[in-house]
């Protein structure tokens, strides 16, 4: 099952505040639901929760544990509980694994193709197996959507007619300022998100990058990084051209006593043209200095608007691919959940075959028999028992089959429920 919010329900405002409480989600949910696995996956643009839950839940409930979550959802995040619930789109089956699939290949991102989320798709995971909260289910599906997504991007042009949202952010920038060989850069944020950032502007032959961090990592990213550390950020902005912030420090920013990491205060000294791109779901820059005069300041609700289309071919072929790697994985899985219930079949006849061999040995010794020939009973036992049992596994197979065609849960328990019930 699946729970997502994304950019295309919400506005970035209510996504921020449903995913205040992102890094510690997945611990509440294993913790205090009733599911086998959780991986969140949190990006600038989409909160999502992927659960391995009961396969023989109804349809209520389903939705009873959709509301369970929610409401852990809302206590952490500090969301009003049906707003919470209401903000969740939820699946189940092969919905779930498509969805998860086209958002890993780039398809379901304001910039159609971006490459950042598949690598956002393996951390979740990673993150996920590190706090014990992974299932063997979950693994695979997150392995397979990454899978997938590398297919996407080797086989289809939609890895180079789709560009990130970073890419696309300086795409807009590059329209106001000089070459890039001659733009002074500050970069606000030391994260991964942060390091993607500066490798395009590095691709574009920006060489003077300085990089402030609300935490006080600058050093650190920059000893791994050719940048410049700075500590003082009002004497940076006042230097550069550009600056892209992507840090989403909201804590640090209020332990500062203002509402953001940079606001119109810190902005005092600075009189020449700036542009400045706020890509932090929480946002660092106030978005009232995008009144100022000298200031050309750029959200990422600004460009959602903007996004260019891409190619119709590209993205034909790429869901086309999704589409053939859902197929497999429900496959491989229905596969997985049949072979489970052949043991479990096989499992039952045996007991069944032991239960009916110590009724008949019970009865003829009841009888005053003697010589009792316990193999030529076990014989007698299992011939119609085991005609019974291949009749049972053939029903199963076809149960499997249907139960994928119908995206529908299928359970192995059921599959031994009946079984074995002739003497």
């Amino acid at each position: 099952m699946s729970m997502t919010a994304s950019y295309h329900e919400l506005t970035f405002e209510a996504l921020d505040r449903l995913s205040a409480c992102a890094d510690r989600i997945v611990h509440v949910i294993k913790q205090r639901a009733p599911v086998a696995g959780a991986v969140v996956l949190a990006t600038c643009n989409r909160f999502e929760l992927y659960l391995d839950i009961d396969a023989q839940l109804t349809e209520a409930g389903i939705i009873h544990a959709a509301r369970h979550i929610a409401g852990l959802v809302a206590v952490e995040s500090g969301v009003d509980a049906e707003m919470a619930l209401a903000s969740f789109r939820i699946s189940t089956g092969s919905d779930t694994v498509a969805h998860l699939f086209t958002v890993a290949a780039g398809l379901d991102s304001m910039v159609v193709g971006e490459r950042e989320v598949a690598g956002q798709v393996k951390r979740a995971l990673a993150a996920s197996h590190e706090a014990g909260a992974s299932s063997p289910l979950l693994e695979m599906l997150f392995q397979r959507a990454a899978r997938a997504s590398k297919q996407v991007a080797e086989q289809t042009a939609l890895g180079h007619v789709g560009r990130s949202i970073v890419t696309h952010s300086l795409d807009v920038a590059g329209q106001s300022l000089p070459p890039w060989s001659q733009v002074r850069a500050l970069l606000v944020g030391t994260g991964f998100y942060a390091g993607a950032v500066f490798a395009e502007l590095t691709s574009r032959g920006c060489a003077d990058v300085s990089v402030y961090s609300p935490s006080g990592r600058a050093k650190t990213f920059t000893a791994k990084h050719q940048a410049t550390a700075v500590d003082d950020l009002s004497a940076s902005l006042a230097s550069v051209d550009i600056v892209l912030a992507c840090s989403g420090a909201h804590n640090q920013a209020a332990s500062l006593d203002r509402g953001y990491v940079i606001d119109k205060a810190v902005l005092a000294d600075v009189a020449r043209s700036l542009v400045m791109i706020d890509l932090a779901l929480h946002n660092d820059i106030d978005p009232t200095i995008g009144a100022l005069d000298q200031v050309t300041l750029v959200g990422l609700a600004d460009l959602t608007e903007q996004v260019p289309p891409a190619d119709a071919a590209a993205i034909v072929a790429a869901r086309r691919i999704i589409d053939e790697a859902v197929t497999d994985f429900e496959d491989t899985r229905m596969g997985r959940e049949a072979d489970a219930a052949v043991v479990a079949l096989r499992a039952r006849a045996d007991e069944r075959i032991a239960e009916k061999v110590a009724e008949l040995v019970e009865s003829a010794k009841r009888s005053g028999e003697t010589d009792i020939d316990i193999d030529a009973i076990t014989r007698r036992v299992r011939g119609p028992i085991h005609a019974q049992l291949h009749q049972h596994i053939l029903a199963t197979r076809a149960s499997v089959r249907e139960a994928a065609k119908a995206n529908v849960p299928f359970s192995a328990d059921l599959a031994t429920h009946s079984l074995l019930r002739t003497e």
